[in-house]
């Protein structure tokens, strides 16, 4: 993990990785059900307070300052939980035996950036209770890891752009979205 110009942090290999190589297989700080991400305890003064209990009274010292620490892209508030881990969380695909969408989040994945053209995947393997991130291309020393953010990349750039920015407040300068704008026009209609 290191310094990225214009990007924050972000993950960076060190050494070659082959394509479907394993870059990283990481179990999550934090697993919550969609409805404590968004519900309202009776008579709470916090909109997140469930949530709120849930880090503090669950998670150890040690990961609550990972989990503090992260980026988050919309509140003001550093101590905002509820935008720490919309910003952070990958969706989970459903649990043996809870009908509820979960979110998971983990400390040093929550620091691979987007990409519209990205150089990893990552998979949720229920076995170990981890995501599980491969390299989808070649991968140089000192290349940055990418994932995308988006659930489809097939999307032509100004909808890419604006989905990044809604969810996310940034505007994606990957290769993909810095092209002319005559290839963008090009590879849009691919």
């Amino acid at each position: 993990i290191a310094d990225v110009p214009g990007a924050g942090k972000g993950v960076l290999a060190v050494r070659d990785l082959a394509l479907g190589e394993l870059i990283v297989k990481e179990r999550p700080l934090l697993l919550v059900p969609r409805e404590i991400l968004y519900s309202r305890a009776p008579g709470a003064t916090h909109p997140d307070a469930p949530l709120r209990m849930l880090v503090d009274q669950t998670m150890p010292p040690d990961d609550r300052a990972l989990f503090l620490g992260l980026h988050h892209c919309k509140s003001a508030d550093p101590a905002d939980y509820r935008d720490i881990v919309d910003t952070n969380s990958l969706p989970v695909p459903s649990l043996p035996g809870h009908a509820l969408e979960h979110h998971a989040v983990c400390a040093a994945a929550s620091r691979i950036n987007h990409s519209c053209s990205p150089n990893a995947t990552h998979f949720w393997d229920l076995e170990s209770f981890s995501f599980e991130f491969r390299a989808i291309r070649p991968i140089r020393k000192g290349e940055q890891v990418t994932i995308s953010y988006l659930n489809t990349r097939l999307l032509p750039r100004r909808a890419r752009q604006q989905a990044l920015a809604d969810k996310y407040a940034f505007r994606c300068a990957c290769p993909a979205c810095s092209l002319p704008t005559a290839d963008a026009a090009a590879s849009d209609a691919r």
